[in-house]
């Protein structure tokens, strides 16, 4: 296969170091053997050998989203979740009621730009994802991402124990 051929060159991997299954229409799902090999890979974001241009990124699962068509493409910035909060798990927990996660593109370890977290995801419909979501953290733990973080389009009652923080979330294209 020529897309494979075209990571090993661009890569200097051997034959059974990576495994690409083509979908269509052009999509492949691209397996390492080595779990660096796909760390370099990801960094990397795209490959150009052989008149190929590959383009990584980091498969996540539609499971939940079975029965539903996702026919848009959309770009969402999360604006308001606290740094020490910024992980993919959370990413996700806030759009998947209406949105299936595809890609993060803020480094979520060390951004230079804290003010928003930018990612990918596929919608059935734009305008079902909620404008404003709420975080209340309501666990203590040494480490945030250890605490108890409920999500959700309501605001916290008044009398709730925790922390509580409004989400807005922008759609910024699809």
């Amino acid at each position: 296969m020529e897309v494979e051929a075209a990571i090993r060159e661009e890569f200097n991997l051997r034959h059974d170091e990576v495994k690409a299954t083509c979908h269509f229409p052009e999509s492949c799902l691209i397996k390492f053997k080595y779990a660096r090999h796909c760390s370099v890979a990801l960094e990397k974001v795209s490959a150009k050998c052989r008149g190929i241009e590959v383009f990584f990124i980091k498969w996540r699962s539609l499971r939940d989203a079975e029965g539903v068509t996702l026919l848009f493409r959309v770009k969402l910035c999360l604006d308001g979740v606290p740094c020490h909060a910024w992980s993919a798990e959370l990413a996700e927990r806030i759009i998947s009621r209406t949105c299936a996660l595809e890609g993060i593109e803020t480094n979520l370890d060390m951004s230079a730009d804290t003010k928003t977290i930018d990612l990918w995801a596929w919608t059935a419909n734009p305008s079902t994802i909620s404008k404003l979501v709420w975080l209340a953290f309501t666990g203590r733990a040494r480490d945030p991402h250890l605490a108890s973080v409920q999500v959700s389009d309501t605001p916290p009652e008044r009398w709730q124990r925790g922390v509580k923080h409004p989400v807005i979330v922008h759609l910024e294209e699809f």
